[in-house]
């Protein structure tokens, strides 16, 4: 129907109306849910030219183009363009709201969204609570419907943050608060799935894994439902439902979700993406589990080459790879490749993950143990504080690392 409308549009001379323009951003809206990105992008940046030749750069409507492009720059791993476009956006909805009203806090959320991605977690933490604080405050909004989906969304990734730092408390209570919300809105199911799939990721940190399989599962049909089993979104509940798999040592099932979870993220996102590296690293640590170390490894490198091949911001992918490379030469003794390899992902995981991240441990106190079996005592007992500071502040227990290799 939109692209019709386009193409009469087109026969008619109408191609700069502000019409026209309004089109090409619903038609890109289209393209970018079914991961026609290249298309989608292309459409953006024509509807946002055409705004500006029409003298309206610094309109509510550019304003949206421009939230629609940043996320889908984030979506397809742009990191510092998804932030510079996020930032124009948030720039001219301000100058338009004030520091109010929903759209304000749409664009908010975005950027917290983008740095909490960029490892730059407190700060992506008072942006979201800034967001949630303005959209809270919004009740006089036209539409509160559309209120409750931002402060749902918002809520959601205040969870994610809540989790990755070990607060799980605080984290289910976010998401069950954005499930309220959304509850009788029918036009927020995928929204929903991705709550329930964090909800899911919360449930398994607390080791209930016959819950988590229950809120992945839910997450799953609902993507069917509505978008279909091809999408991102749907590969990463895949690989969440993979690691519930993996706990109860079902090798076999949870190799066989991540390597259908790898299919759909290389084919929508490409296969050097971050979605991409992190399958890989899945496959790895199950090929590790059932005792296949060379597969493992060989999961771990290709994981390590979609960074380099992709370029551009870093992401805890190559920090993860580096890191389970070192844990396999460790378990064959190589101490000196461990500690090089160890020390590597270390320093790139500080600069993508929370200083809090429970999965963290795993990788200081074996490390710890490298640093002593290679005679640097003094750093291996700073190492070690680290790992202990984390339980304290996580306070998760001795066994409740997850993500990286025994």
């Amino acid at each position: 129907m939109l692209s019709r409308a386009l193409s009469e549009w087109g026969a008619d001379g109408k191609t700069k109306d502000d019409e026209y323009a309004t089109a090409l951003n619903n038609l890109a809206a289209v393209y970018r849910a079914q991961a026609r990105y290249p298309e989608a992008e292309k459409l953006y940046r024509q509807a946002l030219e055409i705004r500006e030749q029409n003298g309206a750069a610094n309109s509510p409507e550019s304003a949206t183009i421009l939230h629609n492009l940043a996320r889908l720059y984030f979506e397809t791993a742009r990191f510092d363009a998804a932030e510079k476009v996020a930032r124009r956006a948030l720039t001219v909805r301000q100058a338009l709201f004030g520091a109010a009203g929903n759209a304000v806090a749409e664009s908010t959320n975005l950027l917290g969204v983008i740095m909490q991605e960029t490892g730059r977690t407190a700060p992506a933490l008072e942006l979201y609570k800034r967001a949630l604080r303005i959209a809270e405050q919004s009740t006089g909004a036209a539409d509160r419907t559309i209120a409750n989906q931002t402060m749902a969304e918002i809520l959601c990734n205040l969870g994610i943050v809540y989790r990755v730092s070990g607060n799980l408390p605080a984290a289910e209570g976010s998401l069950t608060r954005a499930l309220r919300l959304l509850r009788g809105d029918a036009n927020s199911s995928q929204l929903r799935a991705t709550t329930l799939n964090n909800l899911g990721l919360v449930e398994r940190a607390k080791r209930d894994d016959k819950q988590a399989e229950a809120l992945f599962t839910e997450a799953l049909s609902i993507w069917e439902k509505t978008s279909g089993s091809g999408k991102p979104e749907y590969a990463s509940t895949l690989s969440n439902l993979a690691l519930v798999y993996q706990d109860r040592h079902k090798f076999a099932k949870a190799r066989d979700l991540e390597s259908r979870a790898l299919r759909i993220h290389e084919s929508t996102l490409g296969p050097a993406s971050p979605q991409a590296g992190s399958d890989l690293i899945n496959l790895g640590q199950t090929s590790s589990l059932m005792n296949k170390q060379e597969a493992a490894e060989d999961f771990f490198k290709r994981a390590l080459a979609t960074e380099k091949e992709r370029g551009g911001a870093p992401t805890s992918v190559t920090g993860l790879s580096e890191a389970n490379l070192g844990l396999l030469a460790k378990n064959r003794n190589d101490t000196g490749t461990a500690e090089e390899l160890l020390s590597a992902g270390l320093q790139n995981l500080s600069q993508t993950t929370s200083a809090d991240d429970p999965r963290l441990v795993t990788i200081f106190e074996a490390y710890a143990a490298v640093l002593k079996t290679n005679h640097h005592f003094k750093e291996a007992e700073e190492t070690e504080v680290k790992a202990m500071n984390i339980r304290v502040r996580s306070a998760i227990h001795s066994d409740a690392s997850n993500g990286f290799l025994d």
